[in-house]
């Protein structure tokens, strides 16, 4: 996740900004001006930095006690992403993982407690006491005005049907995918995927 996210991210309850939790960082180069300009990358690991407009909550004045200041040089949004961590929410507390350098942000029903709380588990020690004792685990929650969430709940765990990890990187490959556009989803073009998904799903059938 680039840090330039964290000037568009909300929280999907409240809609208020996110706190960056970062606890790992790969190098990860990328042109600059193909993203705004950001005005929150961190100079590193850590906590923070706390959007300025956020509200004085108890939650958001532990993470300033605890935040950095924005890097002085922004470059750093175009050289790195956040690998692993989380993005918290000071005004309502809710938190959402970032998990293999992607950001999680989904309604709490469309959520998997269970996996969202054993990555909390397994980051905090990265995490100083007080804000750990301040972030409270996932509770499993439903939204019965959301007819859908059966199926879009179904669509996102699609990966994990498939026993093989590089089954969409072939079906990729068989599509005609064959250069670095490829990348780890094995995928050129919108019709790959959507075939290579096509196939898993019917393969293994829906839930």
């Amino acid at each position: 996740m680039r840090y330039g996210l964290l000037d568009l991210a909300a929280c999907q309850q409240c809609h208020a900004p996110l706190t960056p939790l970062a606890a790992a960082e790969v190098p990860s180069e990328m042109p600059q001006g193909l993203q705004p300009a950001a005005t929150r990358v961190a100079p590193g690991i850590g906590i923070g930095p706390v959007a300025p407009g956020a509200r004085d909550t108890p939650l958001n004045a532990i993470l300033r006690r605890h935040a950095r200041p924005p890097a002085a040089d922004v470059a750093g949004n175009f050289a790195v992403e956040i690998a692993e961590g989380r993005l918290v929410c000071g005004d309502c507390g809710r938190w959402y993982p970032i998990a293999g350098q992607l950001p999680e942000i989904l309604p709490d029903h469309l959520r998997d407690a269970a996996r969202d709380n054993a990555i909390l588990r397994s980051l905090a020690a990265a995490m100083p006491d007080e804000v750990r004792g301040a972030l409270a685990p996932l509770s499993p929650r439903a939204d019965a005005a959301d007819g859908g969430a059966h199926y879009k709940a179904a669509e996102m765990a699609i990966a994990s049907k498939v026993n093989d990890p590089e089954f969409f990187a072939t079906r990729g490959r068989r599509n005609g995918c064959t250069g670095p556009a490829c990348g780890r989803s094995g995928s050129t073009s919108r019709g790959s995927t959507s075939r290579s998904r096509s196939r898993a799903w019917g393969r293994h059938g829906r839930t």
